[in-house]
């Protein structure tokens, strides 16, 4: 297996891009998805989904009520 980068220098902001995929989800369905919802539309687990809403929430950007999840407006 061989791997090649084109830009060692250049960085992803992977959890940046994480963190955008679900705002613009919860934007989308302003009555809430689950997490189990999220994960399916972004192609993430839903264990996934629970660690990155658990971060958006802690920084207020998100709310989590029952089953769903909300996002705030800032």
């Amino acid at each position: 297996m061989t791997c090649s980068v084109s830009n060692p220098y250049a960085s992803t902001d992977l959890w940046g891009e994480l963190d955008g995929d679900v705002l613009r989800l919860l934007m989308e369905r302003p009555e809430g998805l689950s997490p189990a919802e999220i994960g399916h539309k972004i192609g993430i687990s839903e264990d996934a989904v629970r660690s990155v809403l658990t971060m958006l929430a802690q920084e207020g950007k998100v709310r989590m009520e029952g089953g769903t999840v909300n996002g705030t407006q800032s």
